[in-house]
């Protein structure tokens, strides 16, 4: 789900990121939304593959973590922590519950936020976002580039079930059907088994 997430968001990315329309339309329509699909549909399920991964390592159980703060704050205590600071869940949290108003001048965006039951505000200038955009994106690439090595690494720890008609096994499927430059990229199941 994070691979997929990523490269629907580096095509809206390189789309997008370069439109010189009003600062106001940008924001609501291009810059939000990319910094929350960086954020819950990389980073989040990037994390939560890592703590797959140390839930093996450990004797804690981090299979039940599935929320962006806590999967942090197992990431942390691990020796983690560079790639969770880049993340500010307060701007998260704001925009999911509706807290950011953007000024007439579009140069400055407020985010509000609940923390420790008192509401805070955190302003930043629409540069200082998309920088916070940015650094997401930049981590979203190097976990994935991390996660694909460390896959590749120990590609015969990984036992999928092919008998099995998930999503894990399609993916893993359409992975096997690809070749350089021309992707697979879509298995489903149909009511006619012998046909693919």
């Amino acid at each position: 789900i994070g691979y997929h997430t990523y490269t629907q968001v580096t095509q809206i990315i390189n789309d997008l990121s370069g439109l010189n329309d009003s600062p106001l339309i940008k924001t609501r329509m291009y810059r939000i939304p990319t910094y929350i699909s960086i954020i819950e549909g990389c980073l989040t399920n990037f994390f939560r593959f890592i703590c797959l991964i140390l839930n093996c390592m450990s004797e804690q159980d981090y299979s039940s973590q599935k929320k962006l703060g806590p999967l942090c704050d197992v990431l942390k205590p691990n020796g983690l922590e560079e790639i969770t600071n880049l993340i500010d869940i307060n701007i998260r949290n704001s925009i999911n519950h509706v807290g950011v108003i953007i000024h007439e001048s579009a140069h400055d965006i407020e985010f509000h936020f609940t923390k420790q039951r008192k509401v805070s505000v955190k302003n930043l200038t629409v540069f200082e976002f998309e920088d916070l955009i940015d650094k997401a994106y930049n981590t979203a690439s190097g976990l994935l580039l991390a996660i694909c090595q460390y896959i590749n690494n120990h590609v015969d720890c990984i036992n999928v079930d092919r008998s099995e008609a998930n999503y894990v096994s399609f993916n893993l499927l359409c992975r096997e059907l690809s070749i350089p430059g021309i992707y697979c990229t879509s298995i489903s199941e149909i009511s006619n088994n012998k046909q693919m």
